[in-house]
């Protein structure tokens, strides 16, 4: 029985009555000792869950212990069970007084079953969302500076469509010279 629960069979409790099988009561069943008696013992296929916090490492064993044993299968890593969406508002154009990118993140998960036998994937359940809109950002003034965008953001993020760019154009803001009766004079805007 150990042999085949090294290869990702577990006990089957309910068909063998039993949580395990030092639980079996052979002697309550064997009322005659010079009788040979037979038993059917029940095992079925067991399942590993990977999820975001304990993914599936392809090609490695289930149980670090059991070398052999059951390994996880491809499709079932880190980035099959969580993906991180992001939103980045990146400003240019106002030299070194542009603000740093303002990024905001959003985490998709779900988890992947697997046959532990088989190492075939049986099941996989929806991401947590589908997608995830992202808020607005008002923009930074900066004096002397124009910006392309007074509000930038609210980008929709979806598990195979991650990463949204919004960049946002600063402009310095110029001056002009208006002549009065024979005078001129730099003005700024």
């Amino acid at each position: 029985i150990a042999s085949y629960i090294s290869k990702g069979y577990v006990w089957d409790t309910d068909k063998n009555g039993a949580e395990n099988y030092a639980d079996l009561k052979f002697g309550e069943y064997d009322s005659d000792p010079n009788t040979d008696q037979s038993w059917t013992i029940y095992l079925k296929h067991g399942t590993t869950t990977v999820t975001s916090n304990n993914p599936g490492k392809p090609g490695e064993p289930v149980d670090p212990k059991n070398p052999e044993g059951p390994k996880y299968p491809n499709g079932t890593e880190l980035d099959q069970v969580k993906r991180t969406g992001t939103q980045t508002i990146h400003y240019v154009g106002a030299g070194d007084k542009t603000p740093a990118d303002n990024k905001q993140t959003f985490v998709f998960t779900r988890e992947i079953t697997f046959d532990d036998v088989t190492g075939k994937i049986i099941s996989v359940t929806p991401w947590n969302v589908q997608s995830h809109t992202f808020g607005n950002v008002d923009t930074p003034v900066i004096p002397g500076y124009h910006a392309d965008k007074a509000v930038a953001g609210g980008a929709t993020v979806t598990p195979d469509d991650l990463d949204k760019v919004i960049t946002v154009t600063y402009t310095k803001i110029g001056t002009i010279s208006v002549k009065y009766h024979d005078t001129t004079e730099d003005k700024d805007l």
